[in-house]
Formats: C-alpha cells, sequence, structure tokens
C-alpha cells in the first residue's frame, strides 16, 4: 500500500515551488495523479473527497491565467494541512 502522507508531502511541494496562473498540463498531470494515489491509499472517504477539491483547484491553477491565485494555493495548502491532520 502506497502512503498517502508522502504523496501529500508531494503534493505540498508542488504547491509551495510553483505558483501556477499559466497552462501546465505536466504539473496539472502529476497533481492528478498524486490525488488519486493518495486517496487510493488512505482509504478514507473524507480524504478523497478533500483530495478530489485539490485536483479540482489544480486544474483552475494549472489551466489558465486566473486572477485568484494566491487564494487558489492558499486553499490547496489549507485543505492538504486538513488531510494531513486527519491522516
Amino acid at each position: 500500500m502506497d502512503n498517502p502522507l508522502g504523496h501529500c508531502a508531494d503534493l505540498n511541494a508542488i504547491f509551495r515551488r510553483q505558483a501556477g496562473a499559466w497552462l501546465d498540463r505536466d504539473t496539472l498531470h502529476r497533481v492528478h495523479q498524486l490525488c488519486r494515489s493518495a486517496a487510493e491509499a488512505s482509504d478514507d472517504a473524507y480524504c478523497a473527497a478533500e483530495l478530489g477539491r485539490v485536483s479540482h483547484y489544480a486544474k483552475q491553477l494549472y489551466s489558465h491565467r486566473d486572477l485568484r491565485t494566491d487564494i487558489l494555493r492558499e486553499q490547496i495548502l489549507l485543505t492538504l494541512e486538513s488531510i494531513e491532520r486527519r491522516l
């Protein structure tokens, strides 16, 4: 079984070093993979739902220019923190 906390740490690293607000298919694909892997590894409905939220916000962050970049990144990081506390 994979380590969901390890996947969350990888997600945190992505969002802390990349601001977003531009089209970045590679990063978006990696985020979706990590979210899916973490959800499967956690076997927790709450965490799966929150990881779905992270994936959704990432789609907004890495698909196009968005004026809410800072807000989206902050919401993603808070959601990941919530997941880590639960796990």
